[in-house]
């Protein structure tokens, strides 16, 4: 986590080539909290926040991230709001783009279950690994 207050998170995912050739990778990931044994998503999916950026080359080894922006769980809303419909999430799955393969996050916390309340925003994978030294 790069940043917390009462209500916010910005955090981030990380990609990294883990092959033996370089590979290109662009866009916008796919983020969504889920529960459950089976994955099953919890809320809306995060919205894309800002434009595509250019492609980014990735040698083996090296690391893009996509910035995440997210409620810090149920953050403003009150355990019992019917609007937020508290749901506790067993973690954040993740598409990366142009993929249909999920990666899976673990980590749990109370998030609002409502797919009508949008809790978190995605920005489209960048250059470097995305942590503040």
């Amino acid at each position: 986590m790069r940043g917390v207050d009462d209500e916010h998170v910005d955090t981030g995912v990380q990609f990294t080539n883990i092959g033996s050739t370089s590979c290109v990778i662009q866009g916008f990931p796919g983020v969504s909290y889920v529960t459950g044994d089976n994955g099953q998503q919890v809320g809306a999916p995060a919205d894309r926040d800002g434009a595509i950026e250019a492609p980014v080359t990735l040698a083996p080894g090296q690391t893009a991230h996509a910035p995440i922006h997210m409620l810090n769980g149920i953050g403003a809303y009150a355990p019992d709001d019917p609007v937020c419909q508290a749901t506790p999430a067993r973690g954040i799955r993740v598409f990366p783009p142009d993929d249909t393969a999920a990666l899976f996050i673990p980590g749990n916390s109370t998030v609002c279950g409502n797919p009508s309340n949008h809790t978190m925003t995605v920005r489209a994978v960048q250059t470097g690994d995305g942590v503040i030294r």
